[in-house]
């Protein structure tokens, strides 16, 4: 979230104005009273604050509709001559250990299949009104050696770095490597805001050291005890809404603040000071910014200057349709035993929004017995196949399952052992058959 000078830099909606009923957000912590009083030449900033008095205890669904005409003057969108993101690549780093739980691996699961959903979601039909591309999902790690009680902006900055520099993440010249905090960890974003007054994330960059910015985002685990944004009583929801905020922003106006000379403002509304996430917080109530996609992950409303809208996708022009199914095959004729695997690897060239995944599998087995077969996804999920055991392996499976919200773009593995060290075989060949709906 953005703002001129003389005002908050961060995505806040103070609790007390967390609520599903009433008007829209009062004006944000610090933020002038008079919209039409912005600077000629503002110095906006990336974060999300609601602050606690928009804030409810009883918070609503969200909004009856994926699009929302604005309750006043129409907010316009102006690009300011900057870079944006069109190839984005996010990258989830899940910070302490806390997402080494039970709790932390299922909230894993599920922000991680709707990272993976966004970039197939109607709303790269809007980021494309805006010259943003689709994003694509680089998957996630857990960083950190324990759970950190208040995060400053210095910390985020530091954990992306040390993440690249280990290889934990795979740097990119578009990244947007996403911080997503733990439950009761306090964002502090610095000048007495945090997110125990209602800051939901920021998004910003860094200079890499060559001039090159590197892109990121950090997310609060919103929850109702006051730390964050209480969207509808679900903290994985919130987080949900929180990223779909920031992505957008990052999307459009990647370069806002940047510390790198030449590069500046993009998409921005100079009246209303914000960016394109800002807009529905700023004249919405909070339970109305909001909304379920064709998946059933809520995401925030996006202002469309084109159908002057808050909307999940822009009407005047929908994303096209999901590509076409993709499939690979390889002739492996690789041997296995003496304790040593057969290891084969697929590429698949395109990321399909999936419905079915199978895979055939053809070989050989001298005993017929303790036959292993493992398929690892791009991703680094590894699922044992139920194959039936014989000496002669011709077999075709369905997968769709296991690998459910994953990206089918990338590099598959296929490995083949047996339980005993004497025994050998042959994997002879394997294919991907990927079908979109």
């Amino acid at each position: 979230m953005n703002f001129p000078v003389g005002s908050n830099r961060y995505f806040v909606v103070p609790p007390q104005a967390q609520s599903t009923a009433g008007s829209a957000n009062p004006p944000e912590s610090g933020e002038p009273k008079d919209a039409t009083a912005s600077p000629a030449q503002p110095t906006p900033s990336s974060s999300f604050v609601v602050p606690p008095e928009a804030q409810s205890s009883s918070p609503g669904g969200g909004a009856s509709s994926d699009s929302v005409p604005p309750p006043g003057a129409p907010p316009v969108l102006t690009q300011h001559g900057g870079a944006v993101l069109t190839a984005p690549k996010v990258a989830n780093l899940y910070l302490g250990n806390y997402w080494s739980s039970a709790a932390g691996q299922q909230d894993i699961q599920k922000n991680d299949t709707f990272s993976n959903e966004f970039g197939q979601s109607a709303m790269m039909g809007l980021a494309k009104e805006y010259g943003a591309g689709a994003t694509q999902f680089l998957g996630s790690t857990v960083v950190g050696s324990s759970n950190t009680s208040r995060v400053t902006e210095a910390d985020v900055q530091s954990t992306v770095k040390q993440a690249i520099s280990s290889g934990a993440v795979k740097k990119d010249a578009q990244g947007l490597y996403n911080v997503v905090l733990p439950p009761d960890a306090v964002l502090d974003a610095g000048g007495g805001v945090t997110s125990k007054q209602g800051l939901g994330g920021f998004h910003g960059s860094f200079d890499d050291g060559t001039g090159k910015p590197v892109y990121y985002s950090v997310i609060a685990y919103s929850d109702a005890k006051g730390n964050g944004i209480n969207f509808d009583g679900s903290s994985q929801d919130a987080v949900g809404i929180t990223e779909s905020h920031e992505w957008m922003e990052a999307m459009t106006d990647p370069d806002v603040n940047s510390p790198i000379a030449g590069r500046g403002l993009a998409w921005y509304d100079d009246k209303d000071n914000g960016e394109i996430g800002d807009l529905a917080i700023r004249q919405l109530p909070l339970s109305q910014t909001f909304s379920k996609d064709a998946a059933g992950f809520q995401q925030q409303l996006e202002w469309s200057n084109k159908d002057g809208l808050y909307e999940l996708a822009s009407k005047g022009s929908p994303p096209p349709p999901p590509p076409g199914d993709v499939t690979g095959t390889v002739a492996a004729n690789a041997a296995f035993g003496s304790g040593k695997p057969a290891t084969s690897s697929l590429t698949l060239d395109k990321d399909i929004k999936l419905n079915t995944l199978t895979v055939a599998v053809a070989g050989n087995h001298k005993s017929g017995k303790g036959l292993k077969v493992v398929l690892t996804s791009p991703q680094g999920t590894s699922v044992q196949l139920p194959i039936k055991q014989g000496r002669q392996l011709q077999q075709v499976l369905d997968v769709s399952k296991a690998f459910s919200g994953e990206s089918t773009k990338g590099t598959w593995t296929l490995t083949m052992s047996d339980s005993s060290s004497k025994d050998s075989g042959t994997l002879t060949t394997w294919s991907l058959d990927a079908k979109a709906p």
